[in-house]
């Protein structure tokens, strides 16, 4: 891949598995941290160095229902993948790497650089037992590539048998993944759209985007001997081999999107119960407007509000009646995005006006309507003609054209 770029091309290479019996008895049953001089039982207890600042979201969401999600942001998140066992499994790096190495490699060095990567030098490995975790890449409609981290591995049956950490994921009890959908804007914009109308406001609509979010998320100390690949580190010109630890959730893992839209979520809830109560402190005073608000407010928790936050994993919209409002809520957003130290995307993702394009869709609250973009309908129509046709359609292709009408419903 250094050498020959996109053109490289991988032979067949078996993933190799150890298994507990094949160490000696007075190793067996322990996970070894040999990242130092010599190897020691791994610590679990250890600091996970988080960017975030986690005593302030300890307090701020002391009263979240979602203990275990608190958990995974101040004390490092998890995979529950623990089904996959004690076994060390050594897998080849997927052939889509080719494609986007020299990114793949700058991630390398950028996150090795943010203490989101380690690498480990001049040792056989970082952790006995561990698992590889194998590097690809894919290109998004913009042409812009992405490294991902191969959580189906192994990809093949193995022997002795192994579990991939996606599968041992799937097969754990999890908190169900929640996301919002373009008919729940669709629903929050027709009535804060009424609303809008009723008063003589604007409605205003924004849009914000987290950077490299999975990447923000620190995993615990547990994890880390599931996360780990075999590189080629450049210095002085030579390549030389070393093992690079993740400390961080990757893009390919199948716990990833629903701890990032947990997080989503208590983000929005403190966001929420704060605006919530700088509204209360300045009630409404004129008659028609207190008499709709406590109509909505007989229909349930946040039905009274002139504002509706959703985030769809690291998509953020917010639907606001009023410039005065909506002015407000961004300093309150702000706000929380400083005290967290979450770092967001560059000022090309964010979005503010009466339209913006959300979750694939552009979202008008003039006109209280979406519009799907046309490469969009041309991909879906492309898709079902070639699924009425039922003609041959690889995996890949039919996985992104599901994906596809997956977000186009409402």
């Amino acid at each position: 891949c250094d050498r020959l770029g996109p053109t490289a091309k991988r032979g067949r290479i078996e993933t190799v598995v150890f298994v507990q019996a094949d160490l000696v008895p007075e190793a067996r049953g322990v996970v070894w941290d040999c990242r130092g001089e010599r190897p020691v039982p791994a610590d679990w207890g250890a600091d996970i160095h988080s960017h975030w600042d986690t005593a302030f979201l300890e307090s701020a969401l002391a009263e979240f229902p979602d203990k275990e999600l608190v958990s995974f942001v101040t004390r490092g998140a998890a995979t529950s993948s623990d089904a996959a066992g004690l076994t060390m499994v050594l897998g080849p790096h997927l052939t889509s790497l080719a494609a986007g190495f020299a990114e793949a490699s700058a991630n390398v060095d950028e996150f090795c650089d943010l203490g989101w990567f380690e690498a480990v030098r001049e040792r056989a490995f970082p952790f006995v037992p561990c698992r590889s975790c194998p590097k690809g890449s894919v290109t998004n409609s913009t042409g812009k590539t992405r490294t991902t981290s191969d959580g189906g591995c192994p990809r093949s049956e193995t022997n002795p048998p192994a579990m991939s950490l996606n599968e041992a994921t799937r097969a754990s009890h999890r908190v169900p993944e929640v996301k919002p959908t373009n008919g729940d804007v669709a629903k929050a914009m027709a009535v804060l759209r009424y609303a809008a109308d009723l008063f003589g406001e604007d409605l205003i609509v924004l849009s914000d985007d987290f950077k490299c979010y999975f990447n923000q998320f620190r995993t615990h100390p547990s994890e880390w001997l599931k996360a780990a690949f075999f590189w080629l580190e450049v210095a002085l010109g030579t390549p030389v081999p070393v093992w690079i630890v993740e400390y961080v959730l990757g893009f390919g893992l199948t716990a990833s999107s629903g701890i990032a839209q947990r997080f989503s979520h208590a983000l929005l809830w403190i966001l929420a119960r704060r605006f919530d109560a700088e509204e209360a402190a300045n009630p409404e005073l004129d008659p028609a407007r207190a008499q709709y608000l406590k109509k909505r407010a007989a229909l349930g928790d946040f039905q009274a509000a002139f504002f509706v936050l959703l985030c769809y994993t690291d998509d953020v919209i917010f639907i606001i009646v009023g410039v005065a409002r909506a002015i407000r809520l961004l300093e309150a957003w702000g706000k929380l995005i400083a005290e967290v130290n979450l770092l967001m995307a560059g000022e090309g993702k964010r979005q503010l006006g009466s339209c913006v394009k959300w979750n694939g869709v552009f979202h008008n609250a003039f006109l209280c309507n979406q519009v799907i973009p046309e490469d969009k309908v041309v991909r879906a129509r492309r898709f079902a003609a070639t699924a009425l046709a039922h003609g041959p359609m690889p995996f890949r292709e039919y996985r992104s054209a599901t994906g596809l009408l997956g977000h186009l419903k409402c």
